[in-house]
């Protein structure tokens, strides 16, 4: 029995041990960050160009985008996404990951007060509306500073025009 016990949880390890790729249906971790948290990621120079995206799994414009976005990360753009979507919505974001096969860390940003995303965008030079419409597309360029922006899109080719880049899978040499 304890034999049988031990197998099973071996098997269960291997079945939601990340590999690569996440497939659709499987477990995905999803990393829960602070506002401060995404802020300081998001405006720090990596020295390359970032696309960074805020966005909603049920938001229909967020979903027509993503698989852009997925493109141009699996071109080798670094891509950073966080989800701003909380309560039900913040159990989406794993499956929502899978479903377009995107190879970068699940994030989701922890609810926020009001205004305060607006305020720490303002940190960074990127003006937020009040309300705001999703997916917001933001580039950082290769010394963190935000070079373009954008909200409610659903092509990501305005994104590597804003950054210099020309057609979208050019985004990566943009600086």
């Amino acid at each position: 029995m304890k034999k049988i016990i031990i197998t099973i949880i071996v098997l269960l390890l291997i079945a939601i041990t990340p590999v690569g790729r996440y497939a659709v249906g499987t477990f995905r971790p999803v990393k829960a960050v602070s506002l401060d948290t995404a802020m300081a990621s998001i405006g720090e120079a990596s020295g390359r160009p970032t696309l960074i995206v805020l966005y909603g799994p049920r938001c229909p414009l967020s979903r027509r985008l993503f698989p852009q976005v997925v493109q141009l990360a699996q071109h080798g753009v670094d891509v950073q996404a966080y989800s701003v979507d909380d309560g039900p919505d913040a159990m989406l974001v794993g499956g929502f990951m899978n479903e377009f096969h995107a190879g970068f860390p699940a994030q989701r940003i922890l609810p926020w007060q009001p205004g305060q995303l607006s305020s720490r965008m303002g940190e960074l030079g990127v003006s937020v509306p009040s309300p705001w419409v999703k997916p917001l597309v933001l580039v950082r360029n290769n010394s963190g500073q935000i070079i373009y922006q954008d909200m409610g899109v659903t092509d990501i080719e305005p994104a590597a025009q804003g950054a210099g880049a020309g057609r979208a899978g050019r985004i990566a040499a943009s600086g």
